[in-house]
């Protein structure tokens, strides 16, 4: 129980040093004007047809989009660039609370930014559309011809594919909290992967494999053959069309959530294994 106490004093020590980053301000910034772009249509499109839109059904839209997701994962990576996050003070929070709990506090701390930032942009995309936004509502009559017509999203300027499985299928609050729980798995192993080479390396090299990683995502839905969505993480974490190659109108989630979760497990337990294993005091004085 001391350990675990120490752990999260460890994660929550990474937290409150999160809010006082001008670079975490400027990222949000970023995030939030690209989801206005991407929101912009549809909110023109509400407002000229007097429709409204469930908030929470369009948020699983926007992270079933390999772009959205995309740009929303490289912000929070460079949110999170810095791991395994040594300061001045970091030898002293090492030897007070241990290898071991320090480790453990990374990854938690990694797990809660991941939460709060996927948070944030929920809150952003309800503001970005409000009034034209509900929250305990069906699909609706826009969000359905919108997605049951894939030429009326692209003649009203919506740069992205709505797939009608996902309306045909979910309920809009069963599709916004399954989405975004695959989407945290997919964030956090990314986030871990970093973490682990930036520990493991001494260099910065983690950023750019996630990022590299996150980029995938467009290039299977784009030009790469359909088959690599096994080794992203972030195609894997999509609600619809997970089985490319095969019957892209099936929802195939389980299988997929069960590769994902397989490696996420797997991440978890390499991140704590290597920073157990490194020398951690010497390298947070050398950083």
């Amino acid at each position: 129980m001391d350990k675990c106490n120490r752990a999260v004093k460890c994660a929550l020590y990474s937290l409150r040093k999160l809010f006082t980053k001008p670079k975490g301000l400027a990222i949000l910034l970023f995030v939030g004007l690209y989801l206005e772009s991407v929101c912009q249509p549809l909110r023109a499109f509400l407002t000229t047809h007097g429709e409204s839109v469930n908030g929470f059904g369009w948020f699983a839209f926007l992270l079933s989009d390999s772009m959205f997701g995309t740009i929303a994962g490289i912000g929070l990576m460079l949110l999170l660039g810095d791991a395994p996050f040594y300061d001045e003070a970091q030898p002293y929070v090492l030897l007070r609370g241990g290898k071991g709990p320090w480790v453990t506090g990374q990854i938690l701390y990694i797990f809660g930014v991941t939460a709060l930032y996927l948070l944030v942009l929920v809150v952003m995309e309800h503001m970005v559309l409000a009034p034209r936004v509900v929250y305990d509502a069906p699909w609706g009559r826009a969000l359905r011809t919108l997605a049951e017509t894939p030429q009326a999203a692209y003649d009203h300027g919506l740069g992205m594919q709505l797939p009608g499985v996902i309306v045909s299928q979910w309920s809009p609050r069963r599709a916004f909290l399954f989405s975004l729980i695959l989407r945290w798995i997919a964030y956090v192993s990314c986030a871990l992967i970093m973490f682990t080479l930036n520990l493991t390396l001494r260099n910065k090299l983690g950023l750019m494999a996630a990022s590299l990683l996150l980029l995938l995502d467009p290039l299977i839905d784009t030009s790469l053959p359909y088959v690599y969505f096994i080794v992203s993480p972030v195609s894997l974490s999509r609600l619809c069309n997970v089985d490319f190659g095969y019957n892209p109108y099936l929802v195939d989630v389980e299988p997929s959530m069960m590769v994902l979760c397989g490696v996420f497990a797997v991440l978890v337990m390499l991140a704590s294994f290597c920073g157990r294993r490194c020398d951690l005091v010497s390298a947070s004085q050398r950083d």
